[in-house]
């Protein structure tokens, strides 16, 4: 619950209960942060449904170019993130 202030969120689920959901749900990769109890940084995603998708009908192609982004990011290829984050 506290993370979803740094990043401008409502609803952030962690990847164990992504593992754990039953159904499909329009997610999100949102960071990778480190949780008390845990070694390793955890993967956190938005919960993205409560999104109207009349309102937004390109949402699946805007969630798509946004890993894209998540990945230049993810390898230090800053200009690339920068100019794929700034599209979406």
């Amino acid at each position: 619950e506290g993370a979803n202030k740094p990043y401008g969120t409502q609803l952030l689920i962690s990847e164990f209960t992504k593992r754990a959901l039953h159904g499909s749900y329009l997610l999100r990769e949102v960071d990778l942060i480190r949780v008390k109890g845990k070694r390793a940084p955890v993967a956190i995603y938005e919960v993205m449904d409560h999104y109207d998708l009349d309102q937004l009908p390109h949402l699946q192609e805007l969630l798509s170019t946004y890993q894209a982004g998540l990945e230049h990011y993810r390898r230090k290829e800053w200009h690339q993130a920068r100019n794929i984050f700034s599209e979406v």
